[in-house]
């Protein structure tokens, strides 16, 4: 991997719209690094230090719950 494609995964963060969230568990499974769990209210929430930018629970989400963002 290239120095710049390490530079870039460090400015991507995949935030999870708890309004959207049905908690139905899907991301959790799909999730291949664990970064993923529930929080007190029953959503998804990503665990930003185990996840590594993959996208998996973006392509998972039938609610589009959870978005790639650039920092």
């Amino acid at each position: 991997m290239k120095n710049n494609e390490i530079n870039n995964k460090d400015n991507i963060k995949y935030i999870v719209n708890k309004k959207n969230c049905a908690g139905c568990g899907g991301c959790i499974q799909a999730c291949p690094y664990g970064a993923i769990d529930y929080d007190k209210d029953g959503h998804a929430f990503i665990d930003q230090e185990k996840c590594q930018k993959c996208g998996e629970c973006t392509l998972i989400c039938p609610f589009e719950a959870i978005k790639k963002h650039q920092k």
